[in-house]
């Protein structure tokens, strides 16, 4: 669900004592915008929004004056351009959302460069990476990412994808710096502009992704305490991905088995056998060591008092 922002133009002239032209322009540019929107006339919004962007940009390059009534109608006149090139960044958003993943691309690509820092950039992003790799255009994501992470760091769209992305190429403590950081993006309070569900589905697969890999970092460190914590709380969530739930339950046998060992805890060490032992039942690179720890593990447990 998006909260579109209140629009200005049904009384921007009453807040306005500036050149009231080029306010006119601004709102009649906005009106077609919109009108383009509904007709879903992708070309025309391109064209449109960075006419939008031209107009108000004029005015928000405007220098401050120093007279303080001068001053007071320049705050005015800046703010309400910079709310309608807010609309004006909805509408690019509303219209790439509900379009083919080509035009998508292109909008959210424009939406990029006119208005880097919109929050609009913030809730497309998923939207966005959905329509690159559509198109087999995934190589364009991560490079997207770390240039908008700079805007919205606790975006955790381009925190799972930088974190994964990382997780590939073994960089390690990368990977688990954006796991930890995406964990953590999920501690604050939902975002206005997502609906209760939405928010509980968003949890699932980018919290899961965020435990999962902070999991398999650590665990892989020798970590064991850290691995297990995060694991057991990325199972429920990556529930049905046999890809993450392979390496999960591999280091989780790994660090039951250690942390079982440390203590003398034969019901720890047990469990861990029962997680390589689920592990050795997953297709994959880590089915045959798994299977191995299993046997290995059972033998130790077995001959603890």
């Amino acid at each position: 669900m998006v909260i579109k922002p209140a629009l200005f133009a049904a009384f921007g002239a009453l807040l306005l004592s500036g050149p009231a032209a080029a306010f006119d322009d601004l709102d009649a540019t906005l009106q077609s915008l919109k009108d383009a929107q509904s007709k879903n006339d992708i070309a025309a919004v391109k064209k449109l929004a960075t006419e939008v962007y031209a107009i108000a940009g004029k005015t928000i390059a405007e220098p401050e004056p120093q007279a303080a009534d001068e001053k007071a109608d320049w705050t005015k006149q800046v703010a309400y351009a910079r709310s309608i090139t807010e609309d004006a960044a909805y509408v690019v958003y509303a219209v790439a959302a509900q379009a083919k993943p080509a035009d998508t691309v292109d909008l959210m690509a424009m939406l990029e460069s006119l208005n880097p820092k919109s929050q609009y950039l913030d809730e497309g992003y998923e939207s966005y990476f959905y329509a690159l790799r559509q198109l087999k255009q995934d190589a364009k994501i991560v490079p997207i990412a770390e240039k908008a992470l700079t805007n919205f760091p606790n975006n955790a769209d381009l925190l799972a994808e930088l974190a994964a992305s990382a997780l590939a190429k073994n960089q390690a403590d990368r990977a688990l710096g954006f796991a930890r950081r995406l964990i953590a993006a999920f501690q604050r309070d939902k975002p206005e502009w997502l609906s209760e569900d939405d928010w509980e589905r968003r949890k699932g697969a980018l919290l899961g992704a965020g435990y999962y890999i902070a999991g398999v970092v650590t665990g892989s460190k020798g970590l064991y305490l850290e691995s297990n914590t995060d694991l057991r709380a990325a199972l429920p969530l990556i529930k049905g991905n046999q890809a993450m739930m392979g390496p999960a339950l591999f280091y989780l046998g790994l660090d039951n088995y250690q942390l079982g060992k440390m203590t003398n805890n034969k019901k720890q060490v047990l469990e861990g056998a029962s997680f390589s032992q689920q592990a050795a039942q997953v297709p994959g690179a880590y089915q045959q060591q798994a299977y191995h720890n299993y046997l290995t593990i059972k033998d130790e447990a077995g001959r603890m008092r």
